[in-house]
């Protein structure tokens, strides 16, 4: 809505909030008649900075949390979107689809949140808006561009901003006042970035893909297939490892092509299931936080009717939030097309290379002259354009499968990358699909008279002879017609082995019914395939069906079974700190009394007695001790604080500070009743352990009060530790030896198994110092004096004595440092050979025994000898598949070097030098066994090079481009030569083009 502002040197119509002031107004035109009537000149400066202070002429001012910021007055974005980054140009913007598809979840959620309180007429103008949104009306106010915060949440307040100024202009309001609509409140209501642009993500994604790609593939797959029906009788030579091989028809070779679609087809399908998943409802980490019970359900349903796929909402919404392996699986189904794009694309344009000095089995439309040099060409360039897409989409799998690996914790951060990169993938696949069907394969023909002619010049067609005269004698005839230039027929009635009649009966062309055969197979196999997949289809819908019912059998048993508040029994793990305790039984070397006496005091009364607690005696407990009347207490608190929650977090502009007050005040209130509460001891809501003892199990009261206090009370007080109940309990060990009494002491509901289990977290902490000392090397010493039977040290019994050391670090002390008779030096061949007869002896598992037989070696050293060098299982074996695929994460490895260290040396440098050893060997080989017996075949290179049109380059600077290109023309179109048709011209003489062609050229 605008007024008309007064227009001071060109100041012209302004926005209402712009409107200048009338004192400002009052200047402005005083300043202006004096000017006119007085030939004292104003400063039109002066003036224009009085405007100024009061407007600017093509922004407006919005708020964000970071302050004031200007926004340009014609666009409907806010505060968030104009502080966005500037990385690249427009070409790096947020795909549109992903713009449309949030329009379609921005009206989705207004639609649920409608059915939860908001106002109907919000609801109307945020969904309008969203319509713009998806129709494209509003694209040019998406500025923001991929490299954004990794969870998009920029991108989803862009839409945000743009759909609640829209609204708030439908329903007359100031552009920038966030009144009466508000992009965070009411458009993002119930919704957080970390789950509507996971959202956005998937539905973009299955439109592009319904929308455009698959019909993309189908429309090639069935042109495909009509030129493969349309070849079917076109018999023409094989060729595997680009060498001549055995016939086979045009049809049979174009038919491969179109099973490698319609296999891309179905693998694209497959990816729906997970991708018609989606995580809206999640919120900001998965639970939901800030929704209503059923949202998810309902807007997964709503976005379904919107845009007719079969949407449903992620069973888990961690995994939506923190994983896209769905859209993994999607690019890595573009992948594999564009694998096949690739293989289709070259295998076309070989075989239609030429015209004359190629293949030229195919010819290929001609859409653009070729070359700017070379007078004539047409090159294949759709083929070269539909490659250069499937390089870019393998390109795009790397940074979609790094980006789908960087979900860290609950959250992937990469999402930005992922979809541009799936939904670039899936625009140029359909668009290069499209274009190559077009203006390709709808106008391939086949070169029937050079097909025919390479048919029967090809030596191979003696495979045909194999079954009448044998390998070796076929083998012989097609060497023999190789060497002298001969025809097969020729040599093989020159053998002796065959006459022309049987030669003619037997030979591989035309007639043969063994083509025929083929082609009934391949159109019989190709029946069946579509059964199979009919029947599979089916097995599979009786799969799903058949999974679905055992869960829900899973989940109506889990649910009147299972208790949730079942806790698992902490295993006691009891470390070497004073009195040293070395078992779960307290014993300690030299059956030290004073341990003992400890034992049955501090340890015995938290440790069960007798047999394993069962489910039903849990419950049966529960039951008899809980009390009632705290959980009602408790719950209905709780009931009426989140009442006042939800208040506080629906509250308004309209809403006052004292009403905000007043709501946290009531907030802390019900806090203050639980803490106070829950600050009892445990023992205020216990009943009588007497009264119940003799329930089913004959637990006894003190098993009972224990089981309660250390792992059934719903009161236990699970936080982390804090520094002062650490001090607090490593004074309170000191004074009581009693766990119930220390637990007492220290309160804030921490139960006496805890209070024992964190004292012993707190001693193990100390129990190993960072050094060893002389008086300790001296003591352990004369201790392994005292506890060395025969060759065997005891060292458990030595680790008793030593406080603060345990058995390994005492071991390790004196095999590494003490031992004086240690061979710290390189293993010599003698001592492998011990090594190695001490192993086939003990076996790889007793170090002990086996380092009695390496004299100067301990257990450890010979164990690390015998695993990284001399085990015969861990060398030289065959490099399988998963560890050649390996060599790619050198590059994925160099990448992290995080701060000042790379972290991933082993993996590089184990990769690189894998690629040494194998790049190395493979040039050696090849050199040996291929480079040096490489021979130039001169002749025919030289009939090659005189029969190409492409000579007549040459001529350009002569005769011009023009005529040199007509002449190529007609040369190629009369099967004449460039010669000939350069003289027919008249353009020049047979001595011009003597001393112009390029052969002579390159020669001088």
């Amino acid at each position: 809505m605008y007024v008309i502002g007064i227009k001071v040197f060109g100041i012209g119509p302004l926005h209402k909030n712009q409107f200048l002031s009338p004192i400002v107004c009052i200047m402005a035109v005083a300043l202006r008649t004096f000017a006119s009537t007085s030939k004292i000149g104003v400063n039109k400066l002066f003036i224009h900075q009085i405007v100024k202070m009061s407007t600017a002429d093509n922004f407006r001012i919005e708020r964000d949390t970071f302050g004031e910021l200007k926004v340009p007055n014609d666009r409907y974005y806010g505060a968030q979107t104009a502080s966005f980054f500037k990385i690249g140009g427009p070409e790096e913007r947020m795909p549109l689809p992903i713009i449309h598809a949030f329009g379609y979840l921005k009206k989705a959620a207004a639609s649920v949140n409608q059915e939860f309180g908001l106002d109907s007429k919000l609801v109307s103008a945020i969904s309008q808006a969203a319509d713009e949104v998806i129709s494209g009306k509003l694209d040019d106010h998406f500025p923001l561009v991929v490299w954004q915060t990794g969870s998009g949440t920029q991108s989803n307040m862009n839409v945000n901003e743009v759909i609640a100024n829209r609204a708030i202009e439908i329903l007359g309001g100031v552009l920038g006042s966030k009144s009466p609509v508000h992009p965070n409140d009411h458009v993002n209501m119930s919704q957080s970035s970390n789950d509507t642009f996971p959202t956005a993500m998937h539905v973009a994604t299955a439109l592009e893909l319904n929308n455009r790609l698959l019909p993309a593939l189908h429309y090639f797959h069935d042109e495909l297939a009509k030129k493969s029906k349309e070849f079917n009788d076109i018999i023409k030579i094989g060729r595997t490892h680009t060498q001549d091989a055995v016939p086979l028809t045009l049809g049979q070779e174009f038919s491969g092509y179109v099973v490698q679609v319609a296999n891309g087809i179905e693998r694209v399908k497959s990816t729906f299931p997970r991708l018609y998943e989606l995580a809206a409802g999640g919120t900001a980490v998965g639970t939901g936080l800030n929704t209503r019970k059923g949202f998810a359900e309902k807007i997964a349903s709503k976005l379904s009717q919107l845009t007719n796929l079969p949407l449903v909402t992620a069973p888990n919404k961690f995994e939506a939030l923190a994983a896209h392996d769905a859209l993994v699986e999607v690019h890595g189904a573009l992948n594999v097309i564009a694998t096949s794009f690739m293989k289709i694309a070259n295998d076309i344009r070989f075989l239609g290379s030429g015209p004359r000095c190629g293949l030229g089995e195919l010819s290929l439309p001609e859409n653009e002259p070729g070359s700017s040099i070379m007078p004539g060409k047409v090159n294949p360039t759709q083929c070269e354009a539909l490659t250069m897409i499937a390089a870019q989409v393998m390109g795009n799998q790397v940074a979609v499968t790094i980006g789908g690996s960087n979900g860290h914790f609950e959250l992937n951060v990469f999402k930005p990358l992922i979809v541009r990169n799936v939904l670039q993938s899936i625009r140029l696949l359909s668009d290069g699909a499209e274009s190559f069907t077009k203006n390709c394969v709808i106008g391939i023909v086949a070169n029937k008279e050079n097909i025919s002619k390479i048919l029967n010049e090809s030596l191979m067609l003696v495979t045909a002879l194999n079954p009448h005269i044998g390998y070796d004698n076929s083998a012989k005839i097609a060497k023999t017609a190789h060497k002298n230039g001969t025809t097969l027929k020729e040599e093989a009635i020159k053998s002796g082995l065959l006459t022309a009649e049987q030669f003619n009966e037997w030979q591989f062309i035309e007639e043969n019914p063994y083509l025929v055969r083929i082609a009934f197979s391949l159109a019989t196999n190709q029946t069946y395939i579509q059964l199979f997949d009919q029947i599979i289809e089916l097995v599979n819908e009786a799969i799903k069906l058949n999974r679905n019912t055992q869960e829900e059998i899973r989940s109506i048993l889990t649910n009147n079974y299972k208790d949730d508040s079942r806790i698992t029994r902490e295993r006691l793990n009891l470390p070497c700190w004073y009195p040293y305790f070395k078992d779960s039984n307290g014993m300690s070397p030299g059956l030290n009394k004073e341990a003992l006496k400890i034992k049955r005091i501090s340890v015995d009364p938290l440790m069960d007695e007798g047999r394993r607690w069962n489910y039903l005696e849990h419950r049966l407990l529960k039951a008899a001790v809980c009390s009632s009347l705290k959980d009602e207490q408790i719950r209905m608190i709780n009931l009426k604080k989140e009442i006042v929650i939800n208040k506080l977090l629906a509250v308004g502009v309209e809403t006052t500070n004292k009403q905000k007050y007043k709501l946290v005040n009531e907030v802390e209130r019900y806090n203050k009743q639980i803490a106070k509460i829950c600050a009892k001891s445990i023992d205020t809501f216990l009943r009588d352990y007497s009264d119940f003892s003799n329930f089913k199990g004959l637990r006894s009261i003190a098993q009972l009060r224990q089981k309660w206090c250390n792992e059934l009370c719903h009161l236990q007080n699970k936080t982390k530790w804090t520094d002062s109940e650490d001090k607090q309990l490593l004074i309170l060990r000191k004074k009581f030896s009693n766990w119930d009494t220390i637990s007492e002491k220290i309160g804030n509901f921490r139960s006496p198994f805890k209070c024992f289990q964190r004292f012993i977290y707190l001693k193990k902490n100390e129990r190993e110092p960072s050094k060893w000392k002389p008086k300790e090397d001296r003591k352990l010493l004369k201790l392994i004096k005292l506890h060395k039977v025969g060759e065997e040290i005891q060292w458990a019994k030595i680790a008793g004595y030593m406080p603060g050391r345990s058995r390994m670090s005492c071991e390790y002390r004196y095999t590494r440092t003490l031992t004086t008779k240690l061979n710290r030096g390189r293993w010599t061949d003698s001592e492998d050979l011990c090594l190695v007869e001490a192993v086939d002896k003990y076996g790889p598992r007793n170090w002990t025994k086996v380092s009695e037989c390496v004299e100067g070696r301990s257990a450890l050293q010979c164990r690390n000898r015998w695993v990284h060098v001399l085990d015969p299982k861990r060398r030289d074996q065959p490099w399988t598949w998963e560890e050649l695929g390996m060599i790619i994460t050198i590059t994925i490895g160099g990448s992290n070097g995080h701060f000042e260290l790379n972290v991933f040396k082993p993996l590089i440098v184990r990769n690189v030098l894998q690629s040494i050893r194998l790049l190395s060997d493979g040039a050696e080989s090849f050199t040996k066994n291929c480079v040096i017996g490489i021979v130039a075949n001169k002749e025919n290179i030289s009939k090659i090079l005189n029969e190409s049109l492409m000579l007549v380059t040459a001529l350009n600077p002569h005769i011009g481009y023009d005529n040199s290109a007509k002449i190529a023309k007609t040369a190629h179109k009369n099967g004449t030569t460039l010669k000939e048709e350069a003289i027919k011209s008249g353009l020049l003489t047979a001595e011009q083009f003597n001393e112009w062609e390029l052969i002579k050229i390159i020669n001088d």
